[in-house]
């Protein structure tokens, strides 16, 4: 039955075996018995409860330039390749061989009619969720210019600089409440089910369901504040009386109103729209959604290298700068995926030292040397990870750990009444948060100072 936790210490070599049985593969292991298969793997029994399954990964050294070759023949393009022989594409890929294995394949353009794409926008009431649900055909039709034709039959949505006035009227008792939103749909769900929500909490008093009311489409904020004004003085000369707790005009948050010149005074202090995202955020925000951006930007440089920039030889002389692959592909990712992509990286990456370890590198012994260095697990991992999974995969990791320290979950806790009188002591925190039916983190952060309370109680480390 889903969601039931099996006890602890249940996963035994038998129980684990057993299970392992009824699987053919591997994979088939890991997906429909999960614990199990973590217990096998922690406790190095993977490879013995598992030895009766096929293998399904091939060997290493398999995939040769002749093997890739015959794989990628049977393509018509590099996704299909890459869907189909994800092993021949990666070995290809690493071996600068994908040029030559691909060049009978056709170049795979995303294109599409004006039919297909209006097809699609018919399926979304916004231009955001369009461009969400369907990002391919929305970025095809905005380049081809054919958004505000297929668009045409969408609601304008609404945002920080345009909002809705909208009224939620209980006709039974006569009341209403009015308030300004930027999204009518989702503002409809957080009345009926947020708590917080003053129309919630009526509705929990009465019983009755509200009738939402549209008084206006999306206005500039400074007109839809005058017009709620105006429509909550009208409800009460009607006699209605009025539920809103905050006063007309309350946005909601802390949002800066960004004006055309306030977004032109921050974008002249910029010299590249990446430098205008970077410094400031919201203000590029509301430039792009009022279609301000190009006007307020033709001051800035425009930092895109041309087609076919990157060449090799510029690229060699970018990984001269540096004495690893890591420190290339971070210091210069655009430049490594162009080497890569092109076949180039091993040929300019010649000088760099080599810092991977080589298969089955990490014997026991090494790992127990490994982890003589550190005192703690934590430690181990953020140092060494490389050495602590092959250990944790073979079944060294309580061997080779056995002289390090136990870490703060194994740290004793006393339970304190709010006077200061000791009620209970607990081996641990997730002890004590598992028998007074508590929260972890906040018992912790009660014995470090940071709470008061957790449950009702004080806490604290009894060492």
């Amino acid at each position: 039955m889903k969601g039931v936790k099996k006890p602890d210490g249940y996963w035994t070599l038998e129980n684990c075996a057993e299970v392992a049985r009824r699987c053919k593969t591997k994979k088939e292991f890991r997906e429909k018995f999960q614990g199990a298969y973590s217990a096998a793997f922690k406790k190095g029994w993977l490879d013995k409860v598992s030895s009766h399954m096929q293998a399904t990964r091939r060997p290493n050294g398999y995939w040769t330039l002749e093997k890739c070759k015959g794989a990628a023949l049977k393509c018509k393009h590099k996704t299909e390749f890459q869907r189909r022989y994800r092993g021949a594409y990666s070995v290809s890929s690493i071996n600068g061989w994908l040029g030559e294995v691909c060049a009978h394949m056709k170049i795979l353009l995303n294109t599409y009619t004006i039919e297909e794409c209006f097809d699609k926008s018919k399926l979304c009431k916004y231009r955001s969720e369009f461009s969400k649900k369907f990002p391919k055909e929305y970025d095809f039709a905005r380049r081809k210019k054919w958004l505000d034709e297929i668009c045409s039959h969408m609601k304008p949505a609404g945002n920080v600089m345009h909002r809705m006035v909208y009224a939620q009227e209980f006709q039974v008792t006569n009341c209403v409440y009015v308030g300004l939103t930027g999204r009518i749909e989702k503002r409809k769900t957080q009345h009926v089910t947020e708590k917080r929500e003053t129309i919630y909490k009526y509705i929990l008093k009465t019983g009755l369901k509200p009738t939402l009311k549209e008084i206006s489409g999306y206005l500039p904020v400074e007109k839809a504040i005058v017009l709620e004004d105006k429509t909550i003085k009208k409800y009460r000369k009607a006699g209605w009386t009025v539920l809103n707790i905050a006063k007309a005009g309350a946005l909601g948050g802390n949002t800066q109103k960004w004006t055309e010149e306030k977004c032109r005074t921050v974008a002249l202090q910029c010299k590249a729209r990446n430098e205008f995202l970077r410094k400031s955020p919201s203000a590029y925000s509301a430039a792009w959604q009022n279609e301000w951006l190009s006007d307020i930007c033709k001051h800035m440089n425009r930092l895109v290298n041309p087609p076919n920039f990157w060449t090799k030889e510029r690229c060699h002389k970018k990984a001269l700068m540096c004495k690893t692959k890591k420190q290339f592909r971070t210091r210069f990712p655009t430049v490594y995926t162009c080497a890569w992509k092109n076949g180039w990286l091993n040929d300019i990456t010649i000088h760099m030292d080599e810092i991977r370890k080589p298969r089955n590198y990490w014997t026991f012994e090494l790992c127990a040397i490994e982890a003589k260095k550190y005192k703690t697990r934590n430690a181990f991992k953020e140092k060494s990870s490389a050495a602590l999974d092959s250990a944790t995969r073979k079944g060294w990791l309580d061997k080779i750990c056995s002289h390090m320290k136990t870490e703060w979950r194994l740290r004793p806790v006393i339970q304190l009444s709010k006077t200061g009188k000791e009620i209970k002591r607990f081996d641990s925190i997730r002890q004590a948060a598992y028998k007074t039916g508590g929260n972890p983190t906040s018992i912790s952060s009660c014995c470090i100072g940071k709470e008061k309370t957790a449950r009702g109680s004080k806490w604290k480390y009894a060492d």
